[in-house]
């Protein structure tokens, strides 16, 4: 379960630094409970388009994606908590700003996410 868990992990990464829409909604299911920041307006099962839709307007502002560190917490049968640190620029803006995500996520038997659950932390402006 770890070595299938960090593999959908670093696939998960991997489409972030490359802003690889497609790869990254290749991750999953068609129909996923999707949840991109705590209390957000989309909490629920949503279609993969949707998804696909949250995922673009969210890349559309980070500019220099740097990923410092990604880290397996725990695991709980299928289900999995990971942490992200990255940093990145907002727009065009010199600042750096570095954050933190914790992830929760369940993967289905045929490897791609059924749950997703994202709580960000910005730590710093620079």
């Amino acid at each position: 379960m770890y070595y299938r868990f960090m593999d959908w992990l670093n696939k998960y990464v991997n489409g972030w630094k490359n802003k690889d829409l497609e790869k990254l909604a290749e991750l999953f299911e068609k129909s996923v409970e999707y949840h991109e920041e705590p209390f957000d307006g989309d909490i629920g099962d949503l279609e993969l388009a949707t998804v696909k839709s949250s995922l673009k307007s969210e890349m559309a502002f980070m500019n220099n994606l740097s990923y410092t560190d990604t880290e397996l917490v725990a695991i709980d049968g299928v289900t999995h908590v990971a942490r992200i640190r990255y940093s990145y620029n907002f727009n065009n803006d010199k600042s750096k700003t570095e954050a933190e995500d914790i992830i929760i996520f369940r993967l289905s038997s045929s490897g791609l996410c059924s749950f997703f659950y994202r709580v960000p932390f910005l730590k710093q402006w620079k």
